[in-house]
């Protein structure tokens, strides 16, 4: 499935509506995003829509669009969709500063066109949306519907607790974690369970597991290490520290076979179409705004 839509090429778009920056006093911002999202499935409900899957969270909060996700994985096509909105629409934002987002630009479009100058942020904005409208309303016809079992349901009857818990948990996707102490070097922990919904890693005398905001290195059961920031992976951690606040440099937490090659997640950047992220080992952004393998531009 295509999940990008050039502003040239609009399949399927159903909605017939053209709105413009005179229409702030009326639509919203936010209901603006909707309504391109109807053009291309007139069934799009954004409360139903944005309560669904790990990405698909724009149902609720002060900024829905601009929150991080639920969970490290989408669950489904459909859910797919929302995590490319969320990639495009941070993209978005690393290039025009934090105020382009949904809830702050108003974007000019007409039948799924998008009408403001190409290199703005309102262009940017829409045609982040219009990826969306497009690729999810396939999405929908691909799999004939959400997945029942992974909409919300009654955000005050504590299902969404439930759901968050045991379908979206925000888990470290590393499954080996090298760690380098005094004691020793590159020794490899396995993840080794869920301690206080979060992966805990370990060997036969050491484990590495998050804890009120923070991770923590044990060895022998006393703490050798921990952090003062709260990344999803240990392996994200700044700096160590001992408990009584010491900055240590003799401790090293990495992925095993981290490095160089292992590229850098970037932006690729399109004046009038959709932006993309990508890992700059295995894709290149070739000179149109499009991702391809590297040497295929």
């Amino acid at each position: 499935m295509k999940l990008s839509v050039g502003s040239l090429n609009i399949p399927n778009y159903k909605g017939g509506y053209m709105v413009s920056r005179s229409d702030i006093s009326i639509v919203s911002n936010m209901n603006n995003a909707v309504e391109m999202a109807q053009g291309y499935r007139p069934g799009f409900d954004s409360v139903v829509d944005g309560a669904y899957g790990c990405f698909c969270n724009f149902a609720y909060g002060t900024e829905p669009y601009s929150q991080d996700s639920l969970g490290n994985t989408p669950i489904d096509e459909i859910d797919a969709t929302c995590k490319h909105l969320k990639d495009c629409l941070q993209c978005a934002r690393a290039e025009f500063g934090t105020s382009c987002t949904t809830e702050q630009t108003l974007f000019q479009h007409d039948s799924g066109f998008c009408l403001d100058q190409a290199g703005t942020c309102e262009r940017a904005i829409c045609e982040c949306h219009a990826q969306f409208g497009a690729a999810n309303s396939q999405a929908h016809l691909n799999l004939g519907g959400h997945d029942e079992t992974a909409l919300w349901g009654d955000m005050t009857d504590g299902s969404f607790l439930h759901f968050r818990a045991n379908v979206c948990p925000q888990l470290c996707p590393a499954g080996k974690i090298s760690l380098t102490t005094d004691s020793a070097s590159n020794l490899i922990l396995e993840a080794n369970g869920l301690f206080q919904e979060q992966r805990l890693f370990a060997d036969s005398s050491r484990q590495i597991f998050f804890e009120n905001n923070k991770w923590v290195i044990l060895e022998n059961n006393l703490v050798v290490a921990q952090s003062q920031d709260s990344p999803s992976c240990p392996d994200g951690v700044s700096d160590w520290f001992s408990e009584s606040g010491t900055l240590l440099s003799n401790v090293s937490v990495s992925k095993p076979g981290s490095g160089s090659t292992g590229g850098e997640v970037k932006c690729c950047f399109n004046p009038t179409g959709p932006f993309h992220i990508y890992n700059d080992s295995k894709k290149a952004c070739c000179s149109d705004g499009t991702v391809k393998s590297i040497g295929s531009c």
